[in-house]
Parts: structure tokens; sequence; C-alpha cells
């Protein structure tokens, strides 16, 4: 199963454990830079293989971001 999210805000995140703090400060670089924009979809698959870090960090990552109002879930993102 494929999980995607989208950016939602610009804004702060707690440190995470190394392999999702990597893959946080991807994802918020990409923020800043203008490369992801508000409703940009964010594959863990990719995401993963990009910053070579299993997609559990994705996910954790994820769940941190959203936590911090940086990106949303949508419970029609997942494909199979």
């Amino acid at each position: 199963m494929i999980m995607t999210r989208t950016v939602i805000a610009k804004g702060a995140a707690k440190p995470a454990r190394k392999g999702s703090a990597k893959v946080m400060e991807e994802i918020r670089n990409a923020i800043f830079s203008g490369a992801r924009e508000p409703g940009d979809p964010i594959l863990e698959l990719h995401v993963a293989q990009q910053c070579k870090v299993s997609q559990t960090s994705v996910r954790e990552a994820l769940a941190r971001l959203e936590h911090a109002v940086w990106c949303g879930g949508s419970p029609t993102a997942a494909v199979s």
C-alpha cells in the first residue's frame, strides 16, 4: 500500500529519530524552497527511496509533520 499526504502549511516540528529526522528536514526544505506547494502529494515510497530510509521512518516523519500542521493525511489517499 502506498500512502500519500499533502502539504498544508509552513510551521515547526519537533526533532525525531535519525531516519525520520532526515525525512522531516528534506520535506521542510522542499516546502521552504517552494519545491512543494500546498496540495502537492507526498508519496511514502518515493520519499523513502529519495532519502534512503525505510518507509517506517517516512511514516514517523509524516506523523510528526502532520502534528505540527506541515502536512495532512487523506483517507482516500491510499493506493494499493
